[in-house]
């Protein structure tokens, strides 16, 4: 092509360049990989006319030396690479997109930055998270396995608990691995975002299983035979501490009354775990527009210690649900959040001290739920 027709060429490609790139750049050059136009304004590095872009990231120089340019052409496939650029300790991933603009004789070539950090960090944040779940999950499945009492007491509820936690870790990983594939491919910085957000949602719900994981090891796997003087506002207050900014930002009431029976024989942990997923649980499920009115109680009943929570949330439907009340990982409601296993973990961990949990509710109302706990 005349020289005159190759000038004409690259003011036209830089009508294309002058579109504004939000989160990227992009740039002309030939199969040399000699940089001709180029449009850096969102870029953290200059992309100056002349300057070789293997030069400004020497770990591409393969990927843009002419053979493999010429290759692309032959292949009719664009090059992608993830570049790293450092801007005063704080490192900045970019994908680089190189296609063909090949027109004739002249062999021009469009290379488009797309900022990636945000993928590279959830990616990152992914593989530590996945690493403390299979450090968490490979120490708490040596403690079961070492635990022969259990596994022969509690065999039927330990089932439906492997069987639930399973599917709670298989379903967000097949999620999360077609979530951030999809991250990857895309350029459109809408689109990455909106995976980043998939990838955050992915990851609290795996969080969440190996934390109700945890849990259920530390309840009926550990010894749990430390029996000890408990008193109930003690507890509570740890409690309500631990939850206070759910408590403020959903304006919840919450009101105690400890006075008929504040002290019990208990073991600390279990009584710890029952106040935080009943109170938790009393948030949680609140009606939408009401602000949480939440009473909590303790009285005797008989030989028994009894700690109630009652709420004005939106209640349940005992006739259709009381068969999945107890059962690990059964969520009643698939949009709250948490992982399912709090009632599960309470009345089985009650069952070892020949305790119960009862449940009355009303749907639209609210919910009371009593747990009994024998004393001497």
């Amino acid at each position: 092509m005349h020289t005159q027709n190759h000038h004409t060429l690259l003011e036209i490609f830089q009508v294309l360049l002058n579109v504004d790139v939000p989160e990227g750049g992009k740039a002309i050059m030939d199969v040399n990989g000699t940089i001709l136009l180029a449009n850096d304004h969102n870029l953290f590095f200059s992309l100056n006319k002349g300057a070789f872009l293997s030069g400004i990231f020497p770990e591409i120089k393969r990927e843009v030396s002419p053979e493999a340019l010429k290759q692309s052409i032959i292949n009719n496939k664009s090059i992608r690479q993830n570049v790293l650029f450092t801007e005063r300790g704080e490192d900045y991933w970019f994908q680089l997109t190189i296609s063909s603009l090949a027109v004739e004789a002249d062999l021009l070539f469009l290379v488009e930055f797309a900022d990636i950090t945000d993928y590279k960090s959830a990616v990152a944040t992914a593989k530590k998270q996945r690493q403390r779940m299979e450090n968490e999950i490979l120490l708490r499945t040596k403690e079961i396995v070492q635990t022969d009492l259990f596994v022969k007491d509690h065999g039927g509820y330990m089932g439906n608990f492997m069987r639930g936690l399973r599917h709670d870790l298989l379903s967000p990983v097949a999620q999360l691995k077609d979530i951030i594939e999809y991250n990857r491919e895309t350029t459109d910085p809408k689109k990455k975002e909106q995976s980043a957000r998939l990838i955050d949602d992915c990851l609290e719900k795996l969080s969440n299983t190996a934390r109700g994981f945890s849990d259920f090891v530390d309840l009926h796997i550990l010894p749990q035979t430390n029996m000890e003087t408990i008193r109930m506002d003690e507890i509570f207050t740890e409690v309500e501490t631990l939850l206070g900014e759910e408590i403020t930002l959903t304006a919840a009431t919450v009101t105690k009354n400890f006075e008929i029976a504040g002290i019990l024989v208990f073991n600390r942990m279990v009584m710890y775990s029952i106040v935080h997923n009943l109170l938790s649980n009393a948030i949680k499920f609140r009606r939408a527009g009401i602000d949480p009115v939440i009473v909590v109680k303790t009285f005797r009943s008989g030989h028994h210690f009894v700690f109630s929570v009652e709420d004005n949330g939106t209640g349940i439907d005992l006739a259709a649900h009381e068969s999945k009340l107890f059962v690990p990982f059964q969520r009643l409601d698939p949009n709250r959040s948490g992982v399912g296993v709090g009632l599960s973990m309470i009345k089985n961990a009650l069952a070892r001290y020949e305790g119960d949990i009862q449940i009355e509710s009303v749907p639209g109302e609210g919910t009371t739920v009593s747990v009994y706990i024998p004393q001497g």
